[in-house]
């Protein structure tokens, strides 16, 4: 799937989704802009760029809108079991 086509789907399936919210749609939207900026995937950024990035000051609100978005089939997200390094994103 190209980049453009990720952001189509991913707006298409959510119109149907009621549990989405803005929250989702800011976290989607700032790994969306990595991924299309990415020479090579999987995109890699931690948690706190991310968060910056989609204007979420809180980590468990973050940590629960991307739990929702891998369990909902929207990414797919690899963490990174150091803090010092970036977790991997695929974009479905």
């Amino acid at each position: 799937m190209d980049n453009r086509d990720a952001m189509i789907v991913f707006l298409e399936r959510i119109a149907t989704d009621p549990y989405v919210d803005t929250k989702h749609i800011a976290v989607y939207s700032a790994l969306y802009l990595r991924w299309q900026r990415a020479n090579k995937k999987p995109v890699r950024v931690k948690s706190r760029t991310l968060m910056k990035e989609a204007k979420i000051s809180s980590s468990a609100t973050y940590f629960l809108k991307l739990r929702h978005l891998v369990d909902k089939g929207y990414i797919k997200y690899y963490p990174s079991r150091n803090t010092k390094s970036s977790s991997s994103f695929f974009l479905e």
